[in-house]
């Protein structure tokens, strides 16, 4: 298996999207896009062991980096608040609709052949909010997996808002590393502007192709509800929920190795993708 790397001209004036493709010498392959979600890049915890995993599956896989995402330590989790302040959800869409554009010029530049023409997309959290936003306004997509996805894009209350609208950010402390990070009340703006657009009950609702929603009985962070509300709104979806599995599939950053969860996981998707 080699791994090659990329980065993407995102427009706009914007950073460059990057990412890594993985990929065997195989023929008759899809490609499958795997998105991360907040306060995530493309080298936290499993995705780098989930990409090499899905590669040796007979599959080109590109983990990509958003291009807001603002991560310049990806060893520590360490990032750019200046830069991670100026996410939005439109920009993510964007950046994904960016890197799908240029499947063929990117596979040209690697010189990686094999593909057979198909693409798939997963996303985890955030992430498969994306993927199923874009998604829906695609006809070239093939099939969709959500690990852990939220289920509606608008998740904060009344008074959150009007206190975010107040200052004009919101400040949190990502856990992990006690840094203080800082989110533009643009990113809320957006969000209240495409409400309907980014629906994701409305966009899941959209999607003919086979889909596959796993979330974990013990996520916290996003509740099995939202599974559900994926799962009840899709055409043509499977669910799968994994006894025990958090939010990371019991994963922490940086990643010392697999376990039975996130194995699940893993088989779970690359069954599903094989069919």
């Amino acid at each position: 298996m080699d791994k090659k790397n990329f980065q993407l001209n995102s427009g706009n004036g914007k950073l460059a999207v990057r990412g890594d493709i993985y990929h065997t010498e195989e023929l008759n392959q899809p490609i499958l896009i795997i998105c991360h979600g907040f306060k995530a890049y493309r080298e936290w915890g499993f995705f780098p062991y989930i990409a090499e995993q899905f590669a040796l599956s007979n599959m080109i896989v590109i983990n990509i980096d958003f291009s807001q995402n603002g991560i310049v330590d990806p060893i520590k989790g360490i990032f750019d608040d200046n830069i991670f302040r100026t996410i939005t959800v439109t920009q993510e869409i964007a950046d994904l609709n960016n890197v799908i554009d240029s499947i063929p010029k990117l596979l040209k530049e690697q010189s990686i052949v094999g593909w057979n023409g198909d693409i798939y997309l997963m996303g985890h959290s955030l992430g498969g909010a994306v993927s199923v936003i874009v998604a829906s306004e695609r006809n070239d997509i093939k099939k969709i997996v959500t690990w852990a996805s939220i289920g509606d894009i608008d998740r904060n209350t009344d008074r959150q808002k009007a206190e975010w609208r107040e200052k004009g950010v919101i400040e949190f402390e990502n856990r992990i590393t006690g840094q203080t990070l800082h989110l533009d009340v643009e990113y809320l703006e957006d969000k209240l502007r495409n409400k309907v657009k980014y629906s994701l009950e409305i966009c899941a609702s959209k999607l003919s192709i086979p889909m596959l929603i796993i979330h974990g009985d013990k996520d916290f962070t996003v509740r099995t509800g939202e599974a559900d509300i994926l799962h009840n709104a899709a055409i043509n979806s499977e669910i799968k929920i994994i006894s025990k599995a958090n939010h990371t599939f019991n994963c922490r950053h940086p990643f010392t190795g697999t376990n039975e969860i996130l194995d699940e996981a893993i088989l779970s998707t690359n069954q599903f993708l094989s069919k």
